[in-house]
């Protein structure tokens, strides 16, 4: 048939569609960077020329969207220390002391992804730590959160945090019972080392945007939605996007005044060089993070009764950056952790509500929304938000959650299940490198509530799990949602995106324990396979 030449056809497998029913299939086609056309049994005589995939049954879903992660910080983490793994304190500092070792005397030593819960302690650790180790190095570990820094003498001294220093606003410098810093820096307070810290080159900032990019195809993503792109980010996006040599979808939620400032008057861009990038969103941050108790509370953390964290924009703060986001005609996106901090940004959204008729497609989204109290759950669907969840987070904090928030506020924490009941739209995200990228990590944190090792062995807060489905809609049809995309992707019908993910099993007929075995054999972004793994070849 004339005009329904296909360019590739992915045959005897199962093609879910995410549509349903009849929609899914056994075969797909494709024609440049669109799908064609899904079907069952039989390839039609008149694709059988086109260049041909065989599944030999493994499943095709819509290529995943990470809805929440930081793209230029995955690729950095391979320039740091990477902390993650350590089980204690003291291979922190062994690690610290190999660095120091290999770098010149005065050399900035930088790392991420230390978690104080993890070594089986709560209190933080201080700077007489990696003093012994690190003595004329300078240290700035990043705690897993992206919240809280821990850092030497060396750099504190040099940035000036003496007992002297006040608190930023929305920040906090930690001291000993004599008023001295300990080494750990909240939230804002971390401005204060930043002029002292040498900036990532150009070329460094290049191979790790490339890196990241291809991390994204090795776990299936094709499309990521960047939470906090600087200006000098976006132009760096802007240049590598141009020159063909990133291939992601990015839909870039914008933060800083330099970055705001610069692209509200010009209005939301989108899909620029065909498709691959789109900007239409600012992101605002209301609170800090939870493990390191920046989340902003209504009343005091359990396990620290004078801390309610902290609030980084108030009601009126958040109501006036929305409101002039909306007149520009862009999303606003709000980290808001805390029941507190989720407060005061459903009573700032619903202020906008006469001013903005139109709010309700405005698709205003809560990042994270990790501790709602149960009062403000309805907001949710009432003023038809999108709530922005990373699942696996729930996986990791279950091991302090309770200790932090007292079994009542449990009840509204990670409430997936409750927030979908509301109303709310929900889309996915890992907020890698916080987490792990893996779009099948979260669907299993979903579906389970547990870790890998299958604890805990009744789930954590199991009325909240969603099914398969449902998971798999976060990272597909939800975030395409999120990001205005539902009409170009999200699901596999003629005419979308030809972005697929071959996986080797069928998640909706594994066992939930099954789903971490499953792999990404293939990844198909705009039409053309990006990644193909040693069993996909």
């Amino acid at each position: 048939m004339a005009g329904e030449e296909a360019s590739l056809v992915l045959r005897q497998g199962r093609v879910r569609s995410l549509l349903g029913g009849r929609a899914d299939g056994t075969w797909i086609a494709l024609r440049g960077n669109r799908v064609l056309a899904v079907g069952r049994g039989q390839v039609p005589r008149r694709f059988r020329s086109a260049p041909a995939l065989d599944l030999q049954g493994r499943t095709v879903l819509p290529a995943f969207t990470d809805a929440h992660a930081h793209l230029l910080r995955i690729g950095l983490r391979h320039l740091q220390l990477d902390l993650r793994g350590c089980a204690t304190k003291g291979e922190i500092l062994e690690a610290v002391a190999a660095r120091a070792r290999a770098l010149p005397p005065g050399q900035v030593i930088r790392g991420f992804g230390w978690d104080q819960s993890a070594w089986g302690e709560d209190a933080f650790p201080t700077r007489h730590d990696l003093d012994t180790v690190a003595p004329t190095h300078p240290v700035y570990l990043e705690r897993v959160d992206a919240h809280a820094v821990w850092v030497n003498s060396r750099l504190r001294e040099r940035a000036g945090v003496t007992a002297a220093a006040a608190d930023p606003p929305g920040g906090a410098i930690l001291r000993d019972a004599r008023g001295e810093p300990t080494g750990i820096l909240l939230d804002r307070a971390r401005d204060l080392l930043k002029p002292h810290l040498p900036d990532w080159t150009e070329e460094e900032r290049t191979a790790a945007l490339l890196e990241a990019s291809a991390a994204c195809h090795r776990v299936g993503i094709t499309s990521l939605h960047d939470a906090a792109v600087s200006a000098s980010t976006l132009g760096l996006l802007h240049r590598l996007l141009g020159e063909g040599r990133l291939r992601l979808r990015v839909y870039a939620m914008l933060h800083g005044e330099e970055a705001v400032g610069e692209a509200l008057p010009l209005g939301p861009q989108v899909g620029l060089y065909g498709g691959f990038l789109t900007v239409r969103a600012v992101k605002y941050f209301v609170d800090g993070a939870l493990g390191s108790r920046g989340a902003a509370l209504i009343e005091p953390y359990q396990d620290s009764p004078g801390e309610t964290g902290l609030l980084l924009m108030d009601e009126e703060a958040i109501a006036q950056a929305t409101g002039r986001a909306l007149s520009h005609g862009f999303q606003v996106c709000a980290h808001a952790i805390g029941d507190r901090a989720n407060r005061e940004t459903l009573r700032a959204y619903r202020r906008l509500r006469e001013a903005f008729p139109e709010i309700a497609e405005a698709r205003l989204r809560v990042e994270h929304a990790q501790v709602v109290h149960p009062d403000d759950l309805a907001a949710f669907g009432d003023l038809r938000l999108i709530a922005s969840i990373q699942p696996t987070h729930a996986t990791t904090d279950m091991r302090w959650a309770e200790a932090r928030l007292g079994r009542e506020r449990l009840r509204g924490a990670y409430a997936w299940r409750s927030l979908l009941k509301a109303g709310a739209t929900l889309a996915g995200g890992s907020d890698a490198p916080i987490e792990p990228l893996g779009p099948l990590a979260g669907v299993y944190a979903v579906v389970t509530r547990q870790d890998a090792a299958g604890n805990p062995p009744g789930a954590f807060l199991p009325e909240e799990r969603l099914t398969i489905r449902e998971a798999l809609d976060l990272y597909t049809r939800g975030a395409a949602y999120a990001a205005f995309e539902e009409g170009e992707r999200g699901s596999l019908r003629p005419g979308a995106l030809a972005d697929l993910v071959v996986l080797s099993a069928d998640p909706f007929r594994a066992a939930p324990k099954e789903i971490l075995e499953i792999t990404v054999d293939y990844t198909i972004l705009d039409g053309t396979v990006v990644y193909a793994s040693d069993r996909g070849d």
